[in-house]
């Protein structure tokens, strides 16, 4: 998938002639399912991933952070280089942001936003936190349990 969307983009930079450069690209493009989630991604961004463990407790993972410790320069054809991938687990929460969050939320603020409120909550209160108008794009994902066979249909 990463190699066919590093294709894609570099056929779309020379022949829709881009006139920003690689290196100013932010971008994540990742797939949950099931129990896994898989994780690529350039620039500066927020990718946080918090797991719940068996004690109810949350441990917290910066994804963004993993995907910029692999220095490489970036450049069309390989734009996207790194992919995480790891377990999701029912409470898990995984965030995703175009901002610096963490930059503006205490950690431990923004730990009980994700943790206690519904994903669409949790993204209308970070919110708050950000001037208006301000482009500010926000993803949340919680795992959870599907309850019988039919909660796993498309809806």
């Amino acid at each position: 998938m990463v190699e066919s969307l590093n294709e894609r983009i570099a056929e779309a930079a020379v022949l829709e002639g881009w006139e920003f450069k690689a290196n100013e690209v932010n971008a994540l493009v990742g797939i949950a399912g099931d129990d896994r989630l898989y994780l690529t991604g350039i620039g500066d961004m927020t990718a946080l991933f918090l797991h719940r463990n068996e004690e109810q407790r949350y441990k917290v993972f910066n994804l963004f952070r993993g995907i910029q410790t692999e220095h490489h320069i970036p450049e069309w054809r390989k734009l996207l280089s790194v992919v995480l991938d790891g377990d999701l687990h029912a409470g898990d929460v995984f965030l995703v942001g175009n901002k610096e969050i963490p930059q503006h939320i205490d950690a431990e603020d923004l730990h009980q936003i994700l943790v206690t409120l519904p994903p669409a909550g949790a993204a209308e209160k970070i919110r708050q936190y950000f001037p208006a108008p301000i482009d500010l794009g926000v993803f949340l994902l919680r795992a959870e349990e599907a309850q019988d066979a039919e909660a796993m249909e498309p809806s």
